[in-house]
């Protein structure tokens, strides 16, 4: 019997049971010296997630070694995976907090009002800052318009810092480079929407023409260049600015998929299983496979539960169930409402000098800003090599790099814009 059948109609079951009651959550957090963190409690949410990293060990039938060392094995990558997905949770929420944030100033009567003003400074860069730490980054990323895009910023300075919150700059001025062409002009009464997705994420590639082969290296470069702008400067929250990036753009995911693959290549048993595939000539269908099942996992907003499992966990049938995933992001969402239930009863009393509307928002801003639950996986990207691959003429083992690269960000492309059947 396929595992699932065994495991979810019980998770089911909970989740339509507890749905609506606070009596009976799903996780209970807590504040400790290391900050608010949460354990589950609730015996089928915790098979859930043992679901997730045993599913690679039992494809077919849920049969646990009774080994000691399995289990303790077992408890520590349980821990780990739990760890990710309650920084994920945190990351989500303090980017809907900012969200509002920005929307509550967008009001111009709300900036100037004597109790907000040390709020904004705290959270946006004044004019004269913000312009000067936009030109900077333009420098430091080698933008090749950076004349035509601060003409717009200025255009648009009576408002446009507004928009970007200090400690998620470098996500949205990378942002800015894909945008800055379509926002309004003197826009003092109109909305200025930066982050707009239609212009940023993935583009279709088919035939790998000049233009297609231009735009993959473009891909590589602008993850080379956003990774490495993270470590300018210690206001900024490194990790949440790569959570948005990677949401919107999943060029973290197929960087660290191409990275494991290099590291594959380099076993010297796959290396001659590799020059086997190439002289048979069945290397193009076993490459289009490769990345089938994970490019699922392109619409999983979870950065650190999906590097993890990717990285530790892969498995096709994981990847490929489309139940786990909604049963996933139901979990995701009682999390979420857990937590600002938690906050909005332990937190907001210390914070009645903040307007009411804003009081939740600025108290998570408050609480997670400088968190930074994704900081070892920057460094260790930043320490490694950032190579741009290329097809290459007499290397092998740069084509195959390269391939990888374009099947990665081919199939993610088709599976963030699969239409819903």
């Amino acid at each position: 019997m396929d595992v699932t059948q065994q495991i979810i109609p019980k998770i089911r079951l909970t989740i339509k049971n507890l749905e609506d009651s606070k009596e009976n959550p799903f996780f209970e957090w807590k504040l400790d010296n290391m900050g608010l963190n949460a354990e589950i409690v609730n015996e089928e949410i915790d098979a859930f997630f043992e679901l997730l990293i045993t599913f690679h060990y039992f494809e077919y039938t849920f049969n646990l070694s009774e080994d000691k060392e399995f289990k303790q094995e077992l408890e520590q990558n349980k821990k780990n995976l739990l760890n990710q997905f309650f920084s994920d949770v945190k990351m989500s929420i303090l980017n809907d907090a900012l969200v509002n944030l920005i929307d509550f100033f967008s009001n111009k009567k709300e900036i100037h009002l004597n109790h907000n003003t040390e709020i904004v400074k705290e959270l946006f860069f004044d004019f004269k800052t913000f312009e000067e730490k936009v030109n900077q980054y333009m420098s430091e990323i080698n933008f090749q318009e950076t004349e035509a895009l601060l003409e717009v910023v200025h255009m648009n300075r009576t408002n446009i810092n507004l928009k970007v919150p200090k400690i998620i700059f470098p996500w949205y001025i990378y942002a800015l480079t894909n945008t800055y062409k379509i926002l309004p002009k003197y826009s003092d009464d109109k909305e200025i929407n930066i982050v707009q997705e239609r212009y940023i994420p993935l583009k279709q590639i088919r035939s790998r023409n000049a233009q297609e082969m231009e735009l993959l290296d473009k891909s590589q470069r602008d993850f080379k260049s956003f990774i490495k702008s993270l470590k300018v400067n210690t206001i900024y929250n490194q990790s949440l600015n790569l959570y948005l990036f990677n949401e919107t753009t999943n060029l973290y995911d197929i960087f660290n998929l191409v990275n494991n693959k290099k590291e594959t290549l380099e076993n010297e048993n796959f290396k001659t299983l590799f020059s086997e595939f190439l002289k048979s000539g069945e290397w193009y269908t076993i490459r289009e496979a490769n990345f089938q099942e994970v490019s699922r996992m392109a619409n999983i907003n979870s950065f650190g539960v999906k590097t993890l499992l990717i990285n530790e966990f892969e498995s096709k049938k994981l990847f490929n169930n489309e139940e786990i995933w909604d049963i996933y992001n139901q979990i995701f969402k009682f999390c979420k409402s857990n937590l600002l239930n938690k906050i909005h009863e332990d937190f907001l009393l210390a914070l009645k000098h903040i307007p009411e509307k804003i009081r939740l928002d600025f108290a998570i801003y408050r609480i997670f800003s400088k968190e930074e639950p994704f900081e070892d996986i920057i460094e260790n990207v930043l320490e490694g090599e950032l190579n741009i691959y290329a097809p290459s003429a007499d290397n092998n083992q740069e084509n195959y790099l390269f391939d990888a690269y374009a099947d990665a960000y081919k199939k993610f492309y088709e599976s963030k814009n699969k239409k819903s059947e």
